[in-house]
Parts: structure tokens; sequence; C-alpha cells
């Protein structure tokens, strides 16, 4: 790699905009934890003087100008929805083949054996079906399969079988992932210049964990409030709902030739 040239500019360090952007998703995410109302109502707020604030100062961390371009807006919202689905499934899933099915913690560790098994295949095989396929059309089949291992999860029975009713859903959302989040990632760099490379990723990664922070808040919470593998079955389902959601919005961006 060639070394860099000479900074230009320095670059200065919004502070109100990171406490902000620090401070609102952590209210939120604690609010739906603790079902708070005025907390989640207060990260609301914090994201909306988020906004005002970069709208208005010279420096911004995240300038608004970022998210008019669909690609990144597009792929970056998808994340959020495939990242709430993927965390919940490693909680749940962990939680129902040792509650239900009876597996030790280390037996249940091991089963996820598999599921890694199948993660390294799919990423192993992103660039080549980016090369066959090109972005949008990767992304959307990530997103396909770990819907149809969402969907077989959801269907989780009262007293179920390993191999039987979590293997096959558990492969599918791990391939879903390799494939999706990568070919996500990709979409939400596109035509990134120096000047806005740092801000894409760091978005991007953002999402990444503020999708997988809500999704356990919520879903985890769903599971929680109902009765039996009832519980695992409706988070699942909403997860699906999710996933399905995220690839239509993805599919009219593609349509609409946003994407590449």
């Amino acid at each position: 790699m060639p070394a860099d040239g000479p900074r230009v500019r320095a670059a200065r360090l919004d502070l109100p905009g990171a406490a902000l952007l620090t401070a609102g998703p952590l209210s939120l995410v604690y609010g739906v934890l603790e079902s708070a109302p005025l907390a989640i109502a207060a990260g609301v707020l914090l994201l909306a003087a988020f906004v005002a604030v970069e709208a208005r100062t010279r420096h911004p961390l995240v300038p608004l100008s970022f998210f008019a371009h669909r690609t990144r807006a597009v792929a970056n919202a998808a994340t959020v929805l495939l990242s709430a689905a993927l965390s919940t499934a490693f909680f749940l899933l962990t939680l129902y083949m040792q509650d239900v099915i009876g597996l030790g913690p280390l037996q249940a560790g091991l089963a996820f054996l598999p599921f890694c098994a199948a993660l390294f295949l799919a990423i192993s095989q992103v660039t080549r079906l980016i090369g066959a396929l090109g972005v949008k059309y990767t992304a959307l089949v990530g997103l396909a399969l770990t819907a149809v291992g969402l969907a077989w999860l959801a269907r989780l029975p009262d007293q179920g079988a390993y191999a039987v009713d979590v293997l096959p859903g558990m492969v599918g959302v791990a391939a879903g992932m390799g494939i999706g989040l990568l070919a996500l990632q990709n979409a939400a760099l596109h035509g990134v210049t120096e000047d806005d490379a740092g801000t894409a990723a760091g978005v991007q990664r953002s999402v990444d964990q503020l999708g997988g922070s809500l999704g356990l808040a919520v879903l985890v919470g769903v599971t929680a409030g109902a009765a039996g593998v009832g519980g695992f079955r409706t988070a699942f389902l909403y997860a699906l709902i999710g996933v399905i959601a995220a690839a239509a919005g993805l599919g009219l961006a593609a349509r609409d030739g946003v994407t590449e």
C-alpha cells in the first residue's frame, strides 16, 4: 500500500453529537429492557436532538447528507433488522437447547459447531456470489436463507429434538448471516470516498450493534412474557417478519436501481 499523502486539514471531534449518539440508543435500549416509557421517550428525544445538532454544526460526527445516498440508507436499515434476528437466534437457541431439550452448557456450546461450519462456508463464497450476482442479489440471497432458517425455528415444538427441530434452522440462519451481513456491509460502503469512508464504516458497525441490542431487548422480552415454548415460536416469528421486511425494502431498492 502506498503511503498516505499529507493531511490538508485537521479533523475536529463533534463532542455534542458523540454524546447524544451514545446516550440516545443507550436510553432507548434500557427503556425497552426495563419497560420504562420515560426512558424510551428520552431515547427518542435524544436521537432527535442528535439530528438537530448534526444539521447545524460545522463539523458533524455524521453529516445528514450521508443518508441521502439511498444505497447506504437501505443497506444500514436492512442491517438493523438482520442483526436483530441473528442476535435473538443465538440467545434463544441456547436457552431452548438447555431448558427444553435438556442439553448441558458444554453440550449446547458444541451444538453450535455446525452453525460455525455453515457460517465459514458461507463467508468463503460471498466474494464469488457478489461477482456472479452483484451486491443486491447476494444480500437478498442471504436474507432469504435467514428467513428460511427462522421460519423453521418458528415451529419449535414443546418437546423438540436437536437434529430435527434445531439444526436445520440453525444452519439456515448461519448461511444467511455469512452471506447477508457481508453483502450488506459492501452495500453500506458503496461509493465512499476518502472523506466519508470512516463515517460509512462507523455507521454500519453502529447499526449492526444497535440492531442486535434492540433485537435482544424486544424479542427476548416477547419470549419471557409468554408461557412455555410458545414464547420462542413468537419471537422467531417476529424476527422472521423483520427479515422479510428488510428483504422487501432491499428488493424495492433493487427494482429502482438503487444498489449495484
